[in-house]
């Protein structure tokens, strides 16, 4: 016999309590969907209107050339024909060479600024920050503003983007944007479609040639590197393009200006996907 005051589960009473509970557990859910895709739509926005502003087809080009008679040995001339014309080996050449970057407006926007990063038609194209507080573009955009979006970023660089070594990096957002491009590579189809990134700064317009394509956990790339800590430069190089998913048949070699990108990448829970390219223009 049941004590006085208590229900059976199967009342009408914890059928409505279990029916109000689920109603509300899928308000819940709801609301959080709708409030993430607020964010990634004013993520979404935010660059929108930084590339409007900043970027815009009508080109007019401008070359680095080894003239000594910059202070520092490098300077921007423009001569004759646009050399980006022997550029357009594949579709990422004929969109990037329509390019034309307002660097001084974006220098403006934000004094991170170095340069724009351009690849996979257009699935990359973003500006590019250096910092020396790696964090603060996880949670803010290159305008500043908070957004989970993030930014593109390197740490800071000693000399000009594409005349050193340098790691770039970004979020894996979903349906394409920031860095989430970068996880296509490890299909060789798509490598060979797209094995191409440009680089525009206000020194000049540089392209480059992935030459090594891989995910791996960051355990394994953390024991990799201290590994190889005794091999000499080449020795390294040479271990990056060992790593990658496929032969991509790009050589490389110690006078190589070497830019990498890395973004998550989800085969495990620690997982990154990092492609290796070196400067070809």
């Amino acid at each position: 016999m049941k004590e006085k005051g208590n229900k059976p589960l199967s009342s009408p009473y914890n059928k409505k309590r279990i029916i109000m509970c689920a109603v509300a557990a899928i308000m819940i859910i709801a609301a959080t969907v709708i409030i993430r895709n607020i964010f990634v739509s004013e993520g979404e926005r935010q660059y929108e209107k930084i590339e409007e502003k900043a970027v815009t087809n009508d080109y007019a080009f401008e070359t680095v050339t080894d003239d000594n008679t910059a202070e520092d040995g490098m300077e921007v001339e423009q001569i004759g024909p646009d050399p980006r014309e022997s550029w357009l080996e594949d579709a990422d050449g004929a969109e990037a060479y329509k390019k034309n970057v307002n660097h001084a407006e974006l220098q403006s926007m934000n004094n991170d600024y170095i340069g724009w990063i351009y690849g996979c038609e257009g699935g990359i194209d973003y500006p590019v920050c250096q910092t020396d507080d790696p964090d603060y573009y996880l949670t803010h955009s290159f305008d500043n503003k908070k957004n989970s979006y993030g930014a593109i970023f390197t740490e800071v660089l000693t000399q000009d983007l594409f005349f050193t070594d340098a790691v770039m990096y970004g979020h894996h957002i979903k349906k394409g944007y920031m860095f989430q491009k970068l996880c296509e590579y490890k299909e060789e189809e798509y490598y060979r479609n797209h094995p191409y990134f440009y680089i525009f700064t206000d020194r000049g317009d540089a392209q480059y040639i992935i030459f090594s394509a891989y995910n791996m956990d960051v355990e394994e790339i953390e024991r990799n590197q201290s590994e190889q800590l005794d091999l000499d430069r080449q020795g390294q190089l040479d271990a990056l393009k060992a790593r990658s998913l496929y032969d991509t048949g790009v050589d490389i070699s110690v006078d190589d200006k070497v830019l990498t990108l890395v973004t998550c990448e989800y085969t495990t829970d620690n997982s990154r996907m990092i492609l290796h390219m070196k400067r070809v223009r």
